[in-house]
């Protein structure tokens, strides 16, 4: 009788350390901030909707609409912030262009009327700017580099020059915050086809956001790329 009790207790007790062992890799989850503006915004509500997203991290925003990197917040939370934990920036959407904006409602479209770039100086010292609030976190901070907007809203409205000028805008941003940086275009699925700016523009659904299937394709392979760099040693 014992021959075959003591058997199943030792099944059971391998049993028990193999859960509790798998417990403790799945618990307490990882913690996510998203700051930016309106592009934040919408990537934000697509990774809230993205299952494998939640089930590995607890999900905080400090997104505004609109808003200059200047006016971006980062909130006292970032201090509970550890290693394995992400802050998400998408800081200088709207640093880039001086605003000569109007909007249109059928079709609702966004237009830049003029295309007047900011100063030079001004774009290094919002770079500076956001740099000093980032050096002293712990946790792994991701900057994505700016979504491509105003690239054709309406025939009335071309601007030579424009796509150059954010592609250009993007490499300072890489060249700035280093390894920090990501480029955007590496988040689709089909990064070669992206590169083409004519089929980018027909992404945007109001020549500036992108149509809301486009935000879940970049939170998911954003998923990926920080599961692969914060991997819990168990």
């Amino acid at each position: 009788m014992c021959f075959y009790v003591i058997p199943t207790i030792l099944v059971f007790i391998c049993f028990q350390i193999d859960r509790n062992k798998n417990d403790m890799c799945l618990t307490p989850k990882r913690k996510c901030l998203i700051i930016g503006a309106s592009h934040a915004k919408k990537l934000s509500k697509a990774i809230i909707n993205n299952k494998e997203f939640t089930k590995q991290f607890d999900i905080f925003t400090s997104c505004q609409s609109g808003a200059l990197s200047t006016d971006l917040d980062f909130p006292q939370i970032l201090k509970e912030f550890t290693e394995n934990d992400v802050v998400l920036i998408l800081a200088f959407g709207n640093d880039i262009f001086v605003r000569h904006t109007i909007t249109t409602r059928t079709p609702f479209k966004i237009h830049l009327t003029k295309f007047e770039k900011v100063s030079e100086t001004k774009l290094q010292q919002n770079f500076e700017n956001i740099k000093s609030k980032i050096k002293d976190i712990k946790c792994r901070v991701i900057l994505l580099d700016n979504i491509y907007r105003h690239l054709y809203c309406c025939p009335e409205h071309v601007h030579k020059g424009i796509a150059k000028y954010q592609v250009l805008v993007n490499q300072q941003i890489k060249s700035f915050f280093g390894t920090q940086s990501i480029n955007h275009l590496y988040l689709f699925d089909q990064q070669r086809k992206f590169r083409n700016r004519g089929f980018y523009s027909t992404l945007l659904v109001d020549s500036v956001h992108f149509k809301e299937e486009y935000y879940s394709e970049i939170a998911k392979n954003l998923l990926n790329r920080i599961s692969h760099h914060l991997t819990v040693q168990c």
